[in-house]
């Protein structure tokens, strides 16, 4: 009888031990879950993009009216913002956009979870934590961190639930500025997820500041991408910022797998070594 006690308990250990290593939360099932849920054009087939920045606030702008925007992606890590057809003496106006705009690229082409944390160093925590318009409690918290003195960052931290999908992110810079992204998901089609909101908080020193990214996607040519994104910045009161007025950016005249992003990105790229290299 203890014999056949001791079996049946021995029996109803490995069994629960079985049920919590399958439901065990990992870094690396985190991870591919996340990669599953959300979109990225690239898994999709995409390796090479082009397409225009249409800024609708430019368009009365004396300067900025001309201005012609181009965002490359050709794989990987290879992407440029090109600003062109803004006056030599106007090299701050471009650089204005640049700063404006290249925050943009990241959501044209996403990139998978494995690729985003590639080389870094991680760890996962568990948290209890409300957010707005999300149920549940549980969540779980990757803080990464890039091996040597290379990242620009202290903390970067995601936390993300227990099906992969992203709430938000955090980091604080080498300057202590702390800045918080929330994200609202969208199923865009068929199980596939983009972010339609992104509501970034940004801890200044003298005032807090809210950047927030509104997205429309639609189908083109079989892909899944941003027509138009507008952006508001916003107070602590939740009101317009005046020295940051809101934009409006739409996506036009998209050229995909035509070998476009890689001819322009290799032209810029040849140009910087020249412009770099010291003459014999």
């Amino acid at each position: 009888m203890l014999l056949r006690r001791l079996a049946c308990a021995t029996l109803v250990c490995l069994l629960a031990t079985a049920i919590w290593a399958k439901d065990k939360v990992t870094i690396k099932s985190l991870i591919a879950k996340s990669d599953a849920v959300y979109y990225t054009p690239a898994a999709h087939g995409l390796n090479d993009l082009a397409v225009d920045f249409v800024v609708k606030e430019l368009a009365d702008d004396p300067v900025g009216k001309n201005a012609a925007i181009t965002y490359y992606y050709a794989g990987g890590s290879r992407r440029r913002l090109n600003v062109a057809n803004i006056p030599d003496a106007q090299a701050r106006y471009q650089q204005l956009l640049m700063d404006l705009l290249s925050p943009l690229g990241q959501y044209v082409v996403p990139v998978s979870s494995t690729e985003t944390f590639s080389g870094m160093t991680l760890k996962i925590n568990t948290v209890n934590r409300l957010l707005l318009g999300v149920p549940g409690t549980t969540f779980y918290e990757i803080v990464a961190s890039v091996p040597g003195n290379l990242s620009p960052f202290t903390k970067y931290a995601v936390l993300l639930d227990k099906d992969g999908f992203l709430h938000q992110i955090e980091y604080t810079l080498t300057d202590n500025t702390v800045t918080t992204a929330s994200m609202e998901n969208i199923n865009v089609k068929d199980g596939a997820w983009l972010f339609s909101v992104v509501n970034t908080h940004i801890a200044l020193k003298d005032a807090d500041m809210w950047m927030i990214f509104h997205f429309k996607y639609d189908t083109i040519e079989g892909f899944i991408l941003p027509t138009q994104c507008t952006v508001q910045f916003r107070n602590a009161m939740n009101k317009p910022i005046e020295a940051r007025p809101d934009y409006t950016v739409d996506f036009k005249n998209y050229r995909l797998n035509k070998g476009i992003a890689a001819a322009a990105i290799t032209e810029s790229e040849k140009k910087s070594t020249a412009t770099t290299t010291p003459a014999p």
